[in-house]
C-alpha cells in the first residue's frame, strides 16, 4: 500500500483473498474432496467463492490452491465465479 491511498480516510488497500481447497476430507471418511461436500444444495466450496466475492470491491481475481479432485473443484468455483474469476493454483 502507498503512502498516499493509506492517507485518505475511507480508501482501503485492494485485497487479495487466497481459498485453501486442495484437502482430501480424509477425517470425513469420504473419496470426495471436503470442498465439495454439500451444504444447503451448494458444495462448500462455492459458499466460500460468494463469501469472497462479496468482499472485493473492484474487479480482482480470487486465487484457489486446488489439490485433490482439482478439476471437480475447479468447475465449482467456475460455475460460482465465471471463467475469469478465479486463478487456480496447483498444490503438488
Amino acid at each position: 500500500m502507498d503512502k498516499q491511498q493509506s492517507s485518505q480516510p475511507g480508501l482501503s488497500p485492494p485485497l487479495d483473498i487466497l481459498i485453501l481447497a486442495a484437502g482430501l476430507g480424509t477425517r470425513m471418511r469420504s473419496a470426495t474432496a471436503k470442498v465439495l461436500h454439500r451444504l444447503g444444495g451448494r458444495p462448500l466450496i462455492a459458499h466460500a467463492c460468494r463469501t469472497a466475492s462479496a468482499l472485493v470491491k473492484e474487479q480482482r481475481p480470487i486465487y484457489v490452491v486446488v489439490g485433490h479432485q482439482a478439476e471437480e473443484v475447479k468447475d465449482a468455483v467456475r460455475a460460482e465465479l465465471g471463467d475469469a474469476g478465479a486463478i487456480f493454483i496447483t498444490q503438488t
